[in-house]
């Protein structure tokens, strides 16, 4: 079997779980099914980030900036690389299909539930959303039969490098002369978040005296560090860029943020509870579904919210280490194997009706 996957629009940095999916579940695939052949599409800015394994290779289609031209990309360019490579599926992790005859498998996030349209509904083999919540939403905005919308299983890598101790503690020196510190990942989709976060670490700080920092990994760095000169805790807050994320900060942090009011998963948010971070997000039924009480969640998204919490996971040990077990133990109830079987069978059965 030849299988195309379509991953032109992940950026280099992305933390969406589409592209940690993507990864995870196609590792598996490319290893347990040697015999078949697997080609990525990428833009110029993931080039050879999907080499998984000897059969499977990418594709460069060049730089993909602009709405307009990914547009082109679906209606012009992904047609004639199909025609040329003749796969048996396409797999389109955007909630979005493209033209043509090959059988495809449409996959979605939360939040692009409401926004996926009649024409990609239309053109999929199946449809797969990541939580049932979703898959509800969809269901209700088409007359479809119910098995052309289903649920995808929740894919995790299960043997995760985690940092010992020592490693952790040079971190620390790193990036914050050896001070513990809150992380905070800004993905710039609403910028109210940031200033949310900024004014809970403020009132943190007022009410426990603590030394603790506040990293900040940001799209939009140049426009927080204008919002930060008048910020009275400044020299307590660290701000990187989005290109200096990576698995050695967040495991070095006491405690993760994203909030993610937009709904969009991400792959941060389960690397962060498989390796014993505490997680603080924004109230999402599709988060709810998936980590049940594993994530701490308020029922509203405010500085005072998230202060609380800031507040509870600094001064009560105890509290933290039941909340690090119950992500722990959330991740472990997933079964990759299992899981990812499950999605191949779908796989071949869209091929064979087809």
């Amino acid at each position: 079997m030849k299988i195309v996957i379509n991953c032109v629009s992940f950026n280099k940095h992305s933390a969406c779980y589409s592209k940690y999916f993507i990864k995870c579940f196609f590792t598996w695939a490319c290893n347990s099914h040697k015999e078949d052949e697997f080609i990525f599409l990428v833009n110029e800015e993931c080039n050879s980030q999907f080499l998984l394994a000897p059969n499977a290779r990418e594709m460069n289609t060049g730089k993909k900036k602009s709405s307009v031209a990914l547009t082109a990309f679906y209606k012009i360019q992904l047609p004639l690389i199909l025609k040329k490579i003749k796969p048996d599926v396409v797999i389109q992790p955007f909630g979005k299909a493209g033209s043509g005859t090959v059988p495809q498998i449409i996959i979605f996030e939360e939040s692009q539930a409401e926004k996926i349209s009649g024409y990609t509904v239309s053109k999929a083999g199946v449809c797969l959303c990541f939580t049932q919540h979703a898959v509800q939403k969809v269901r209700s905005l088409f007359s479809v039969h119910e098995k052309k919308i289903i649920q995808a299983p929740f894919i995790a890598e299960q043997h995760i490098h985690e940092l010992s101790l020592v490693q952790k503690q040079q971190q620390l020196a790193r990036i914050t002369n050896g001070k513990a510190f809150f992380l905070f990942y800004d993905d710039g989709i609403l910028p109210e978040e940031a200033l949310c976060v900024l004014k809970a670490f403020s009132l943190f700080k007022k009410r426990m005296q603590s030394n603790m920092q506040l990293v900040v990994v940001s799209i939009n760095q140049i426009l927080l560090e204008e919002k930060l000169r008048l910020y009275k805790y400044r020299a307590d807050v660290i701000l990187l860029a989005e290109e200096a994320m990576n698995n050695e900060i967040l495991q070095a942090a006491y405690g993760f943020i994203q909030l993610n009011q937009n709904g969009q998963l991400s792959a941060l948010v389960t690397t962060a509870l498989l390796t014993g971070i505490p997680v603080i997000t924004a109230p999402n039924e599709g988060l709810a579904e998936l980590f049940d009480k594993s994530l701490l969640m308020p029922e509203t998204i405010s500085p005072e919210k998230i202060a609380e919490y800031l507040n509870l996971l600094y001064r009560d040990e105890t509290y933290r280490k039941a909340v690090i077990a119950n992500g722990k133990e959330k991740m472990r109830s997933f079964n990759a194997e299992n899981d990812c079987g499950r999605l191949w069978k779908t796989i071949t059965e869209t091929v064979r009706k087809t």
